[in-house]
């Protein structure tokens, strides 16, 4: 039960099995914390990573022809925002061809989202992975919310609490344990 290596086994296993030759990666802020956590840049250097960026910076840059031959690789948490940025990128898609991971279980409407806006058939590889939180230890992860007494006045915070059963749900599902 060693959540820290399930998360950089994750992450390993995904740059090592899924595709040959340098590669980008794709985050949101949130999964960004989350990765630095579990793998270091040596590490994703090792796997051929040669250029890590945000989605939101990525869709509003115009097109670059040094990264078109680059794998991409997405890793982002499945949150609307973060889908429609991802649609806007496969709108106009910057690399030769995508794979998508995201850290938590992804709606049949979002899925559905992504494949409309496929247009060009980028997409070789889609996953969920459950590496919604910052494992910070063997047995110590952090779901990187500083401050949650809001949430004990309102128990109703949507975003506080959705973050709060995501990140438990995919800690679960990453160490494969079975609640009761």
């Amino acid at each position: 039960m060693n959540i820290q290596l399930q998360a950089y086994q994750y992450l390993d296993h995904i740059f090592r099995n899924t595709s040959v030759g340098v590669k980008a990666l794709l985050v949101d802020p949130i999964t960004l914390q989350n990765i630095s956590v579990a793998m270091t840049k040596t590490e994703l250097f090792k796997n051929e990573v040669v250029l890590i960026e945000e989605i939101a910076q990525r869709v509003h840059k115009p097109a670059d022809p040094h990264v078109a031959a680059l794998s991409c690789y997405c890793i982002l948490r499945p949150t609307q925002e973060n889908v429609e940025l991802l649609c806007e990128e496969l709108k106009k898609p910057s690399f030769m061809k995508y794979h998508i991971f995201f850290t938590n279980s992804v709606t049949d409407s979002q899925l559905h989202q992504i494949a409309a806006n496929d247009i060009q058939s980028r997409i070789d590889n889609f996953q969920e992975i459950y590496i919604d939180f910052a494992a910070i230890g063997t047995r110590l992860f952090s779901l990187n919310i500083p401050d949650i007494s809001g949430f004990r006045m309102n128990p109703s915070l949507n975003d506080s609490s959705d973050k709060i059963i995501d990140g438990l749900f995919a800690a679960i599902c990453s160490l494969r344990l079975k609640p009761i």
